[in-house]
């Protein structure tokens, strides 16, 4: 009779065991369901806070309220570079361009002679090599299309911007390349004695950028201003120790004249911004066309390349929104300053980006706005000063000598000297025996003689030297 009794008790405590567990479970899966809800309500609230904070500042929402509407058939140069390029981008997956092939006309093997002789100290030994390369009719035929590109207002490139980042843009390598060829064709022509015809190649050169610049993206504007560099170094060897009369740089000025760095680095960021906030609802909509371009090598980032479509992980997808439209519209107010201004800004938001660990989509979206603004205002200084140079070289052709200060210069001028962007006074000018010499401080604010630095082709110059303009005649 005792083993029927022990088995009912036995049976009572696995029942009352069971309950307690199932009371235990309950109350975890509402303590759990609260949570969730507790943290989806506050994120949420804070992304809707944000959102209202970007339409405050002007912040486009959406990706199409920040790209610029396509130029008309007539004033488009992008057609034409395209016919050198050998890109279709209207393909769904554009296609490769014939192996060996880096322009029309323009082989691998020729990019590296066009190379070597840019970066030559003294050219003239590969000049030979090079002229030939020039002399040949197709590719003859290639600067021809590229000059008639440069002097058209816009470039718009058929980019699919419905793919946010993983749009391709094989455009923009192909332009530094053309820009490479048109600074060589720049030196070898004044070197030749054409310092008029170098000057022209030069303006191309600006032109060609410009139309880089206007495309709203940060590695447009990067690659952009490695183009203006080209252009500016060619311009102070070739203006160096020659006379300038105006009329021969008529053209460069007038390129240089129509730069407008600020207004198109404001237009990138616009867009960038908007395309990382698109990229949070294009993981939810199409993972499946973003995993491979966002996914990282950390196990994080490709855990957030695919959770994100989940409804459960919506507080923590809403956290990471609102801390990239907090930081981004921070990085979007810094950057319409002065690097020298919206420095702290930007290295305080850089560091905060790198600290992340929650927000994992914000920490692969977010741009190192810090370094790329003081790119910016490198060649914003470039620009500068090479407009002000030139402007000396015309000066003393028509009176025999350099203007003595730059009060005496801008008598002359119909647009006013800008100040230094870094330290915020006057670009620094002293004559210096039969040339003079011209400069910024560069990044660190500090007067250290005209001791020129090595900018990496538009990138910041090192600590200790400024951002020089010379000319020894």
């Amino acid at each position: 009779m005792q083993r029927p009794r022990a088995g009912r008790a036995a049976m009572r405590s696995a029942v009352r065991a069971a309950q307690t567990a199932g009371v235990i479970l309950l109350a975890i899966v509402v303590l759990a369901a609260g949570v969730w809800t507790f943290y989806n309500v506050k994120w949420n609230r804070r992304l809707a806070g944000e959102i209202e904070n970007w339409k405050a500042i002007g912040l486009p929402l959406q990706v199409s309220e920040a790209i610029p509407p396509p130029a008309g058939r007539a004033e488009n140069a992008a057609p034409l570079y395209l016919q050198v390029f050998g890109i279709n981008l209207e393909a769904a997956s554009p296609a490769a361009p014939a192996d060996g092939i880096v322009l029309s006309g323009v082989s691998v093997a020729d990019r590296e002679t066009l190379i070597s002789y840019l970066e030559a100290t003294d050219r003239a030994p590969l000049a030979p090599a090079v002229a030939d390369l020039l002399r040949r009719p197709e590719v003859r035929a290639t600067l021809d299309v590229l000059r008639k590109a440069s002097v058209l207002p816009r470039a718009s490139f058929p980019v699919n911007w419905e793919l946010g980042f993983a749009a391709p843009m094989p455009h923009l390598g192909k332009l530094r390349e053309a820009a490479r060829l048109v600074t060589c064709t720049a030196l070898l022509t004044a070197e030749e004695g054409d310092i008029a015809g170098g000057l022209e190649w030069c303006a191309t050169g600006v032109r060609m950028a410009q139309h880089v610049t206007q495309e709203p993206t940060l590695v447009a504007q990067l690659s952009g201003m490695a183009m203006q560099a080209m252009a500016m170094d060619a311009t102070a060897d070739i203006t160096s120790a020659v006379a300038v009369p105006a009329e021969i740089s008529k053209p460069l000025r007038e390129a240089l004249a129509e730069l407008d760095i600020l207004g198109d680095y404001g237009q990138a960021m616009r867009l960038e911004v908007a395309l990382g906030r698109a990229t949070f609802e294009q993981l939810r909509e199409h993972p499946e066309q973003l995993q491979s371009a966002l996914a990282g090598d950390s196990d994080g980032e490709r855990l957030v390349s695919g959770i994100y479509s989940t409804w459960l992980w919506n507080p923590v997808y809403a956290y990471d929104m609102a801390t990239y439209m907090r930081l981004s519209a921070t990085q979007y107010e810094a950057c319409r300053l002065p690097w020298r201004q919206g420095r702290q800004t930007l290295e305080k938001t850089d560091k905060e980006v790198a600290g992340l660990t929650y927000a994992r989509l914000t920490r692969v979206l977010a741009p190192a706005s810090e370094r790329v603004l003081q790119r910016r205002d490198t060649s914003l200084a470039r620009s500068q000063l090479c407009r002000v140079a030139l402007e000396l070289k015309a000066y003393k052709a028509r009176n025999g000598h350099y203007p003595d200060t730059p009060a005496e210069l801008q008598q002359h001028l119909a647009w006013d000297i800008p100040e230094d962007v870094f330290s915020g006074e006057s670009l620094i000018y002293r004559l210096s025996g039969e040339g003079f010499v011209l400069y910024s401080t560069g990044p660190d604010a500090i007067d250290n003689g005209g001791v020129a630095g090595d900018d990496g082709g538009g990138g910041a110059n090192s600590q200790g030297t400024d951002l020089t303009w010379e000319a020894v005649n």
